[in-house]
């Protein structure tokens, strides 16, 4: 997802605002002339919850629930004491649809980027957008939770390499001339049914979100090194969970029109039959189409533009009189001729030329 920016190189106007944001991403360009910071604002009920360990969405003073009020009456009169989570000191996410769209309407997102040749950071883009109130809620009920002392969340978001586009959950905004220039309202395609489980689909394609969520599903989306691709790719999810069929990786192109707008489409996608917690380690090569990627049992590489389906790298050798060479991570080296390789109780990684791999195929 791009280099985080380190706390000293964020400009005072990103670090100090009226409200903090929740949720941020930021990322430097290539040449690091120039810094680029997406920040997302809950609404102050969200926010106050989150930030002070409480109920999400946290009231002044709570909404009457008439049927919750009934459950409490219908408890009192069988002798029963209502089991909470407040005994547990863990906080509760949204239980009804009244609470799912308090906590998740008034949001928005900032995307400003720096030029920072000089020792005074020059604001050279600033936008803000609204969020949409149903793509929060999807996002919260698919993984909004607590234990005993945060909150947490996925809430994905990612930022070009050439700053110039930047996605804030499953929508893409395009930059031009430091203003918002494209909004593709969704990267669906064949992610569509990733939505589809988490929400009920209306007659007239709208969808309808609910608070009750027994799961928790997490994705992402990697840029490629030339902006010209973009993954979408399961991050995690409960490993006993089926999520249609399993986990998913889908490559979108994003290429350039004559108008200079933005036309997106799919690549190519590959899904895994299996329980999963998801897809790791998701890489671009440096400068070839090829996808590297892993879940608990396999390694992947994948030349997306030519092969529908990924190449399983056979990973199991490891050093010679070592008791276990379970695959820790895997990644393409700066020039991308090898793969590093680390694996558990391996104090280094083992090298593998990628030209041994790309023969067999």
């Amino acid at each position: 997802m791009g280099d985080q920016v380190p706390e000293e190189q964020i400009p005072d106007e990103v670090k100090y605002q009226k409200h903090t944001p929740v949720f941020s991403h930021s990322r430097v360009s290539p040449d690091s002339k120039r810094v680029a910071f997406l920040q997302v604002f809950p609404n102050r009920r969200f926010r106050d919850g989150w930030k002070k360990h409480a109920n999400i969405p946290s009231y002044d003073r709570p909404p009457r629930d008439l049927a919750r009020d009934m459950a409490m009456i219908r408890a009192a009169l069988e002798g029963l004491i209502p089991t909470t989570n407040k005994a547990a000191n863990i906080p509760r996410p949204p239980q009804t649809a009244t609470e799912l769209k308090d906590a998740s309407s008034g949001w928005s997102a900032t995307y400003r980027v720096f030029s920072i040749e000089s020792s005074q950071p020059l604001l050279t883009t600033s936008i803000e957008i609204n969020l949409s109130t149903l793509d929060v809620a999807l996002c919260l009920r698919q993984g909004l939770c607590a234990d005993d002392q945060e909150w947490s969340c996925s809430f994905p978001l990612s930022i070009s390499p050439e700053l110039d586009m930047f996605t804030v959950l499953h929508n893409l905004i395009c930059v031009r001339n430091g203003k918002l220039f494209q909004q593709v309202i969704s990267l669906d395609g064949p992610i569509t049914h990733r939505w589809d489980t988490w929400s009920k689909v209306n007659s007239d394609a709208t969808r309808e979100h609910t608070a009750v969520r027994s799961d928790i599903y997490r994705y992402q989306f990697t840029w490629s090194p030339d902006g010209k691709y973009l993954l979408f790719h399961d991050l995690q999810m409960q490993p006993l969970s089926w999520v249609n069929n399993g986990t998913c990786a889908v490559v979108i192109g994003i290429a350039n029109r004559r108008d200079c707008r933005k036309r997106v489409g799919l690549v190519n996608y590959f899904t895994s039959t299996s329980f999963s917690s998801g897809f790791q380690d998701c890489q671009f090569h440096p400068t070839e189409t090829l996808l590297l990627f892993r879940d608990e049992a396999k390694t992947y590489l994948w030349r997306f533009l030519k092969d529908k389906d990924p190449m399983v790298l056979d990973l199991d050798g490891g050093p010679e009189g070592q008791a276990a060479s379970l695959v820790d991570r895997v990644s393409f080296t700066a020039c991308g001729e090898k793969l590093a390789v680390s694996r558990l109780r391996a104090e280094l990684p083992d090298f593998v030329a990628l030209s041994d791999f790309l023969s067999m195929l």
